[in-house]
């Protein structure tokens, strides 16, 4: 799927139809490709999510973007005969972040737009397993993610000490956090990922993050993984492949997380990254630990 990456968040609705099956709800009604839709039962049809939560009945009206109005109906079971060409349909929202080991920061200039679009939108994490820091989403976000029940989604996480994560992912860190914990107390589950950056978020800082991720239940999943860094950059210049030291302490220190989440759940909820036992010249766990 190729992105415009010129969208900007909430652009005027617009859902483009690249096919219709024959003889489909959709090409009962004169719909064919090329066509777009801008609502659903006369709410915008900002994603497929809305499409999806709208149309679930065995009736359904959609707007054309020339301002048509029409209304489907099929029999249980039958498909609605469309095919959208993309899955977000007013725009992607983006980072606002200034992320100190942002992969995407390390590029080369002159690479192709698609590699230096900077997704951070909450639509893309549950349908796609986007991961994303929840510092921009707002209030109605938010309500939305919880009454639609949008579930799991996939955080970065990275910290949970204010200043640690400020410093990590900048101003808007706490905000993160903060929906983060309102989203696990309304009944959102997460999968979250740690890049863990030495001198920073490891040693007692990443003790303190597991220690949080114990005491919400609802984080289904923890993927910790070291920096990388290119040679397009200046602000690193090693990481946990230059101490096996380090990256035999910090498998050491989860181990005993592990331990405690499969004993109590017989799942591991905490995952180590293949790149930190290659550093510390480890065996990886068996199949059966994962």
């Amino acid at each position: 799927m190729a992105w415009d990456v010129n969208h900007t968040p909430q652009r005027p609705c617009l859902a483009p139809i690249t096919a219709v099956e024959e003889d489909s709800p959709a090409w009962c009604v004169g719909l064919e490709p090329s066509m777009a839709l801008t609502h659903v039962n006369g709410v915008p049809l900002r994603d497929m999510i809305e499409w999806q939560w709208q149309s679930d009945g065995l009736e359904v009206e959609i707007t054309t973007a020339e301002g048509d109005v029409a209304v489907l109906e099929r029999e249980p079971g039958e498909d609605w005969g469309i095919t959208f060409g993309d899955c977000i349909f007013d725009g992607i929202t983006t980072c606002r972040n200034a992320c100190s080991f942002c992969f995407m920061a390390m590029l080369p200039k002159d690479m192709r737009p698609a590699l230096t679009l900077r997704d951070d939108d909450y639509r893309l994490s549950f349908m796609q397993g986007n991961f994303v820091t929840l510092t921009n989403v707002t209030e109605e976000d938010v309500d939305r993610i919880v009454s639609q029940h949008l579930s799991p989604l996939h955080l970065s996480l990275h910290a949970v000490t204010p200043e640690v994560r400020r410093q990590l992912v900048g101003r808007n860190a706490d905000r993160g956090l903060e929906v983060a914990e309102r989203l696990l107390d309304a009944g959102i589950e997460l999968h979250t990922q740690l890049v863990v950056c030495p001198g920073i978020n490891d040693g007692l800082e990443l003790i303190r993050t597991l220690g949080w991720v114990e005491a919400h239940p609802g984080v289904l999943s923890v993927g910790i993984v070291p920096l990388g860094y290119t040679r397009f950059q200046d602000r690193f210049s090693s990481s946990f492949s230059d101490d096996p030291d380090a990256a035999a302490e910090l498998i050491d220190m989860v181990r005993e997380f592990q331990e405690d989440s499969r004993n109590d759940t017989r799942v591991t909820k905490y995952h180590v990254s293949d790149e930190f036992y290659l550093a510390a010249g480890y065996k990886f766990p068996p199949a059966e630990f994962y």
